[in-house]
């Protein structure tokens, strides 16, 4: 039987893998960088279809399965779920979620005129207008954020 892999290891294994992409890494080496084995991040990338072999190498090619759901702050002031790819845009979503958490106006600030895209390649404009997120907040729209935004969920 197989050994099941935890979902924590999974997205260490998916992080491997877009390491892999982004910054041309080996197999061991964004594995390395992921805190994961190299035979996690190989049994996940296959199960997804993102690795395959080629010319010796082990390559990664994108697939939904290399994505994940993260938040970002809509219109109405409800947190609406985006997929994204692991890398980038999925740490900056994180970072922008506990930011807005913190309600801290530095932090907050940092994220201005920051625009991430969607695996659909959509572009979401993250919401750092403080009077608004103030509102947000003493409305209670900003009291119950959920995990998934902060990427805490399988």
């Amino acid at each position: 039987m197989a050994k099941r892999i935890d979902w924590q290891a999974k997205n260490r294994a998916l992080r491997a893998l877009a390491l892999m992409s982004e910054e041309d890494l080996s197999l061991r080496e964004a594995s390395r960088r992921a805190h994961v084995g190299h035979d996690t991040v190989e049994r996940v990338g296959k199960q997804t279809g993102a690795l395959f072999k080629s010319a010796g190498r082990w390559e990664v090619e994108p697939t939904r399965a290399a994505t994940v759901r993260r938040g970002v702050l809509g219109p109405s002031g409800r947190w609406q779920g985006v997929r994204v790819m692991l890398g980038e845009d999925a740490d900056t979503l994180r970072d922008y979620a506990r930011a807005v958490r913190s309600m801290d106006p530095e932090r907050i600030k940092a994220f201005e005129g920051v625009e991430v895209v969607d695996s659909q390649g959509k572009t979401h404009r993250l919401l750092t207008d403080l009077p608004t997120l103030r509102r947000l907040a003493r409305a209670g729209e900003l009291d119950d954020i959920p995990d998934w935004v902060f990427g805490q969920t399988p």
